[in-house]
């Protein structure tokens, strides 16, 4: 995945990085459409969080933006964060979760904060985890045992930019 300020290459990998939101976008819609099958269209509220600090993650974050594509989500909350690490997504979700407490599914540009979403959904719903996902824009070695497994719930879903993660849905 090509970064501007690195180089020379031996080689590179491209990835439509809108493609990779887009897909974050579409697991999210199948689990609000099988977890809310009677919800009224719009009611389901749903968070992004991206950045468009750079054309790549800009592109990724317009993809996970298409959400609002599927008829029952309500994308309610955009959050700007340049630096999805664990902490920061945990800080960013508890944020989300006051401001708008019904949010239900989160999108996320990365795995790193995508697990700390997931934390902080743990903290604030743990008898309820079925009703929420977490859905990233990568995959960290970590989090590829227990996505297939379910063991990270609510993070429940990643786009693997190459490698081999058989069953990674």
């Amino acid at each position: 995945v090509p970064v501007d300020e690195q180089g020379p290459y031996d080689a590179i990998m491209h990835a439509d990085q809108n493609e990779i939101g887009r897909l974050e976008a579409e697991m999210a819609c199948e689990f609000i459409d099988a977890t809310f099958p009677d919800a009224a269209d719009g009611s389901v509220e749903v968070a992004v969080i991206g950045t468009k600090g750079t054309e790549q993650m800009k592109q990724r974050t317009e993809g996970m933006e298409t959400i609002a594509d599927c008829a029952k989500a309500n994308l309610v909350q955009y959050v700007d964060l340049p630096e999805a690490t664990i902490s920061e997504g945990v800080t960013a979700a508890e944020n989300i979760l006051t401001a708008n407490p019904d949010v239900k599914v989160f999108l996320i540009t990365n795995d790193g904060g995508a697990q700390g979403v997931a934390e902080a959904i743990r903290a604030y719903a743990p008898d309820n985890l079925d009703e929420y996902a977490v859905y990233s824009g990568d995959v960290s070695p970590e989090a590829q045992e227990g996505l297939p497994k379910c063991e990270l719930a609510p993070y429940r879903g990643a786009v693997s930019i190459g490698g081999k993660l058989e069953g990674l849905i």
